[in-house]
């Protein structure tokens, strides 16, 4: 069921994030005189050119940005209304694609997901974890469908809707034999001269952790370790004097790798969670169904 496809849009999008004719061609399965074509037959349309060729292939006109950014919206939303009435017609069918936060990804999205397809059997999932300040343009770009996690800093607007699950508190875990593990109080001057790991990409995170140490007057200390894999840093932690820095709501996994929590003087950073999606897609019942299970999460 493609009725609602449009393929002059498919077909410009890739060519804009492409920024080549002969690479969008490849990369959505076409030959290159389609892709062309399309171009031109929405050029004419619009009455304008939406491509400069350069040396390296071509470049969007200002046109095109604002084009692009609505077409992304028209073919995600036809993508979303197929899925729905598929739904209603031939059982459920389609694809989700959701951006989750790495303390959510261990903790709530197993649970939700495995809800989520018991309700949609034979809708297909994508996942990416990572941080919000990532994942989060993706959603408004309409590569990914929706955000579970960190919603610091991320307002309602025109395209996007937000929907509170609770809180998390980023906490400090290390190993038992630390040098700091058997302090009944740990300040924050106590923690200065230790190297810290963390999450790579979390620049939001990070920000808040700097802010603790200079509202207290004290120099920044080292973060010696950024990874993308949660398991990893907690083992390299486990063997080492690592101070790790993640959310409370996977403290349990922290431990469960042999790292304690520490008894710290003061919240580092205390924020809301929940799950954030395109208002465009308010009314589909996969997102009523995951927005009221967000929901429900804050209600308990």
């Amino acid at each position: 069921m493609h009725v609602l496809y449009s393929r002059s849009l498919a077909h410009f999008v890739a060519a804009f994030d492409q920024g080549n004719i002969r690479r969008a061609a490849t990369v959505i399965g076409v030959t290159q005189p389609a892709i062309t074509k399309s171009i031109q037959k929405l050029e004419a349309h619009v009455g304008t050119k939406l491509f400069d060729r350069t040396s390296e292939g071509i470049r969007p006109t200002p046109i095109a940005h604002t084009l692009r950014r609505h077409a992304k919206n028209i073919l995600n939303e036809a993508r979303f209304v197929e899925t729905e009435i598929s739904s209603l017609v031939e059982g459920h069918y389609g694809n989700v694609r959701f951006g989750v936060g790495l303390a959510w990804s261990l903790t709530v999205f197993p649970t939700l997901l495995g809800e989520f397809c018991s309700r949609f059997p034979q809708i297909d999932v994508e996942v990416e974890t990572g941080v919000a300040d990532h994942l989060m343009p993706r959603l408004v770009d309409g590569e990914i469908d929706f955000w579970l996690g960190s919603l610091h800093g991320i307002e309602e607007t025109d395209d996007v809707i937000t929907r509170k699950g609770g809180h998390s508190e980023l906490r400090v875990y290390c190993r038992r034999s630390h040098p700091l593990a058997d302090r009944v109080n740990v300040s924050a001057s106590d923690m200065v001269d230790f190297s810290w790991a963390t999450f790579v990409n979390d620049e939001i995170g990070m920000e808040k952790f700097r802010q603790f140490f200079r509202e207290r007057e004290l120099r920044q200390p080292r973060m010696g370790l950024r990874l993308g894999s949660m398991v990893t840093m907690f083992r390299i932690a486990a063997q080492s004097d690592f101070l790790v820095l993640v959310a409370d709501t996977i403290g349990t996994e922290a431990k469960t790798q042999g790292l304690v929590e520490l008894p710290t003087e003061g919240c580092i950073w205390r924020f809301p969670t929940g799950i954030a999606f395109r208002r465009n897609t308010a009314e589909l019942a996969v997102t009523e169904f995951l927005a009221e299970y967000v929901q429900g999460l804050n209600a308990d």
